[in-house]
């Protein structure tokens, strides 16, 4: 008889219930491949009963403040409707992105000049830490105005906390905003401030998303 049998006939001999528990680990190896299977259609899309009544947050409305500096300082001030991206099939629930548009004002905090910039934007958040925007800002100090162009473009924590690039494009009066070219350039901080809610089970996420 081999060392491994006799190991085996001491341990049955000294631990109770020994065939018993074999047979209790036998069952769970063979049952758990079954049930991780089961868990997923053809497809490979997550069906359990905890992923489809899992809730999800489908937007929200946030207060979003930041900080810019281009040719002077800016505030601003606005809210942004967010939606959210996510998974809903494969592992629900995992975040991917953000979008939506926003209202805004932005303010010149120099005293030399005071110019307002109310605003419409819409912004994009992907794979959780990459962010672009595209804003039509018109500008005025009440005497004249400049409406221009910003796109935006930098990194996003989950868009929630937004740094980014931006490069001013006016299509008239420039030297409202700037003279030298180089003063287009500037620098954003945005935090999104969420405020309201709207949330969905997986299983509602879906059915939506199969009947558009």
């Amino acid at each position: 008889m081999c060392k491994v049998d006799l190991i085996a006939n001491l341990i049955k001999k000294k631990v109770p219930g020994y065939a018993v528990m074999v047979r209790i680990v036998f069952v769970a190896l063979l049952v758990f491949p079954i049930q991780c299977y089961a868990q997923y259609d053809g497809h490979g899309y997550d069906t359990t009963k905890l992923a489809l009544s899992k809730t999800l947050t489908d937007y929200a409305w946030s207060v979003k403040a930041s900080y810019m500096y281009q040719a002077g300082n800016y505030v601003e001030l606005g809210i942004l409707r967010q939606k959210y991206h996510q998974d809903l099939y494969y592992h629900p629930g995992e975040l991917y992105g953000t979008s939506g548009p926003s209202i805004a004002c932005e303010v010149n905090l120099d005293f030399d000049k005071k110019i307002f910039g109310p605003k419409v934007a819409y912004e994009v958040s992907v794979l959780r830490f990459f962010t672009a925007k595209a804003n039509l800002i018109y500008y005025t100090d009440f005497d004249r105005s400049a409406l221009s162009f910003t796109p935006e473009l930098g990194l996003s924590f989950f868009g929630f906390v937004v740094v980014s690039g931006r490069y001013c494009i006016p299509f008239s009066n420039k030297d409202l905003l700037y003279e030298d070219s180089f003063d287009a350039l500037g620098l954003s901080v945005t935090i999104n401030f969420p405020v309201s809610f709207k949330s969905l089970t997986v299983l509602e996420m879906r059915d939506r998303m199969e009947r558009k």
